[in-house]
C-alpha cells in the first residue's frame, strides 16, 4: 500500500439512494456551519460527544429492556468451558462488535458533525448518508471524509475490541471479520491473525480497478476535513487515479469493481491455511454481532463448519433473538449440532467482561 494521490480529471458522480427521517435544523445547520475542528484535534470526538450526551455506550444497549438482555450465568459457563477446552478457536465478528465498543452512527456524534447533511438530505445515519448520489464530487468527498476519519482514525469510546485481544491472546486464534473500520487492528489483533474480507475505510482504489493496488488516505481525508466549507471540499482535492485518471473510490465490496491488493490476498491465503490447519481438531467457532447485512460471508461458513466437525462447538453473541443470529441455517434445529451449540442474547461487551473474569479467577 501507498500514500494516496490525485490529478485533474471530471469524475463521476457516486451512485445509489439514502433511506431517511425528518430532522429539525436550525438555519446555521442548513448553510453548512458545522464545526468540525474537534475531529482534528487531539481529543476523542466519540468520546467527547458522547459523554456530553449522557454515556459512552451506544443507544441500542442504553435504551434496551435490561431484563430481556441480561446474562445467562450458566450459558456464560458453558461457553468459557468450551473457550478452555478448545484447540483452536475461529472468530467471525459483524458490525455488532463496532456497536457495542460504542460507534453509534446514528446518534449524537452524527447529529453534532453530519448536521448540514441531516439539514440538506434528512439521513437517518453515517451508514445511509454513504449511499445517497451526492450532486458533485467535493460534496461526496466532504461527507465521506467526516465518515472515513470518525469511523477509521478515531479509536471508538469503548473497550470492547480491547477485551477481545486479551481473551485471545495465548489461543490458536484467527479473527474474520466483515467490519472495515479497522478497530480490531488497531485493538492489536495480529495481523497474520486478521482477515478483514469486505476491505478497509483506511484505504482507496481506482474505481475502474484499473490495477490491483490501494492507496492509505489518512493525510488527504484530513485535509478534505481541514479545507472543506460549506459541506464541499476544495476541487483539487478530489482524488483521481494515479495511473488512468479515474475517480478513486473506498476500497469497500459493493457497487464497484473491488481491489483484492497484496496485503488482502496474503490474509485471504492466511485464513485459508488456518481453516486447513484446524480441520478435525476441537474448534470453538465464536460469532459477535453477526448481523443480516452479508449472512453468507461469515454465518453460513461457519455453521457449516461446526456440522462438518463433530469435535467442535459453535457460539454467538448479540442482541438479535437466536432464530435471529443464526437465521437460515436451522442450527437450533440440527440433530448433528445437538449440545454443540449455544446463543447469548446479551451486550457481547458485557461477555467479555464476564468471560475475561472466570479467566483470571481460573488463574
Amino acid at each position: 500500500m501507498t500514500s494516496a494521490s490525485g490529478s485533474s480529471t471530471p469524475p463521476a458522480p457516486a451512485t445509489g439512494a439514502e433511506e431517511g427521517q425528518t430532522w429539525r435544523a436550525t438555519q446555521e445547520q442548513r448553510e453548512g456551519a458545522v464545526d468540525l475542528a474537534p475531529l482534528l484535534s487531539g481529543s476523542n470526538p466519540w468520546t467527547v460527544t458522547q459523554a456530553s450526551a449522557g454515556s459512552l455506550r451506544n443507544r441500542a444497549v442504553l435504551q434496551c429492556d435490561r431484563e430481556r438482555f441480561s446474562v445467562d450465568p450458566e450459558a456464560v459457563d458453558r461457553l468459557f468451558l468450551e473457550l478452555c477446552a478448545s484447540e483452536a478457536l475461529l472468530v467471525g465478528v459483524g458490525s455488532g462488535l463496532s456497536f457495542a465498543a460504542g460507534y453509534d452512527y446514528g446518534g449524537a456524534v452524527f447529529a453534532r458533525f453530519f448536521a448540514d447533511f441531516i439539514a440538506r438530505y434528512h439521513f437517518s445515519d453515517m451508514y445511509r448518508g454513504g449511499f445517497h448520489q451526492f450532486s458533485s464530487p467535493e460534496e461526496h468527498w466532504a461527507y465521506w471524509s467526516r465518515l472515513i476519519l470518525l469511523a477509521c482514525y478515531h479509536e471508538p469510546p469503548g473497550t470492547t475490541c480491547s477485551k477481545l485481544v486479551r481473551l485471545l491472546a495465548g489461543r490458536d486464534a484467527f479473527v474474520f471479520t466483515t467490519n472495515v473500520d479497522h478497530c480490531l487492528a488497531r485493538a492489536g489483533v495480529p495481523e497474520e491473525r486478521l482477515f478483514a474480507i469486505q476491505g478497509d475505510f483506511g484505504l482507496w482504489q481506482c474505481s475502474r480497478a484499473c490495477h490491483p493496488k490501494t492507496y492509505v488516505n489518512e493525510a488527504q481525508v484530513r485535509r478534505m476535513v481541514a479545507e472543506q466549507r460549506n459541506g464541499r471540499i476544495p476541487s483539487d482535492l478530489v482524488p483521481y487515479c494515479p495511473v488512468c485518471a479515474a475517480p478513486m473510490c473506498m476500497n469497500l465490496r459493493g457497487g464497484h469493481p473491488f481491489v483484492e491488493d497484496e496485503a488482502w490476498e496474503k490474509a485471504c491465503t492466511r485464513y485459508q491455511e488456518f481453516l486447513e490447519h484446524i480441520e478435525g481438531k476441537r474448534v470453538l467457532y465464536l460469532l459477535l454481532g453477526i448481523g443480516d447485512n452479508t449472512p453468507t460471508i461469515i454465518r453460513t461458513p461457519l455453521c457449516r463448519m461446526a456440522r462438518a466437525n463433530p469435535r467442535s462447538f459453535i457460539a454467538s453473541i448479540s442482541l438479535e433473538d437466536r432464530g435471529h443470529a443464526l437465521a437460515g441455517t436451522a442450527v437450533e434445529d440440527d440433530p448433528d449440532l445437538a449440545g454443540r451449540c449455544l446463543h447469548l442474547q446479551a451486550d457481547i461487551d458485557l461477555v467479555l467482561d464476564l468471560l475475561l473474569k472466570r479467566q483470571e479467577q481460573k488463574r
